[in-house]
């Protein structure tokens, strides 16, 4: 698969979301066990960016998608029932502009999904 700028914009875009998750997870007071566990799958993401910006793979795009829904349904359940810290539930600026990047993440790799895919050949299933 080659790579287009917008399958990079969407890998920097994963990568600002990523590390902005692990960034915003460490201030706060939260378990070793939580650091370590978000530290992963920031690491998987990553990866996946990377991927996305070099080679616009299907795997890449997958994981980025589905990383991406979850920092959307995190965000969302810490904002209505709050943290698994204990913190009470609060939405501030951060957390809605991660939501915001991370579905801009999803747009841009559907839209360069539907970009990308390979022309139909008008070739007949067997030889003539």
């Amino acid at each position: 698969m080659r790579s287009t700028s917008v399958s990079r914009l969407a890998a920097a875009g994963l990568a600002v979301v990523v590390v902005d998750m692990v960034v915003s997870l460490a201030r706060t007071a939260a378990p070793a066990y939580l650091v370590l566990l978000v530290g992963a799958i920031g690491g998987v993401g990553l990866v996946a960016a990377g991927r996305l910006w070099r080679g616009a793979c299907v795997g890449s795009r997958v994981t980025a998608v589905l990383l991406a829904a979850a920092v959307i349904t995190g965000q969302l359940l810490g904002a209505s029932v709050g943290g698994p810290t204990g913190e009470g539930a609060r939405w501030d600026p951060a957390a809605a502009g991660a939501v915001a990047l991370a579905a801009l993440v999803i747009l841009l790799i559907a839209l360069d999904a539907r970009a990308v895919r390979a022309p139909d050949t008008e070739k007949p299933p067997y030889a003539l």
